[in-house]
């Protein structure tokens, strides 16, 4: 499911050192290309959730906002859902 998702929507994911309490984060590129960046210092499983909730902001999210940006939303609607989608899995 995720590699097909992955395909359908372009999207590109990268490793990095990110800061303290950052897991991950999504980008869209002016190309249209997704860019989810998720923190090089998760276990292979925190990456696939990192990964799993980053799609769902892609998929449901993202094509209806144009743009979010904040830190310390772990409280939001938004942050709410992606991560029910997540642990529904």
């Amino acid at each position: 499911m995720i590699n097909q998702i992955l395909r359908d929507y372009d999207v590109r994911f990268h490793l990095v050192k990110l800061g303290p309490g950052v897991l991950g984060f999504t980008y869209r590129s002016r190309r249209g290309r997704y860019h989810v960046f998720i923190s090089d210092e998760l276990s292979p499983p925190g990456v696939e959730a990192v990964l799993l909730h980053e799609t769902y902001h892609i998929l449901k999210h993202l094509p209806n906002i144009p743009y979010i940006i904040g830190i310390d939303m772990q409280d939001t609607e938004i942050e709410k859902e992606a991560n029910i989608y997540v642990f529904k899995l």
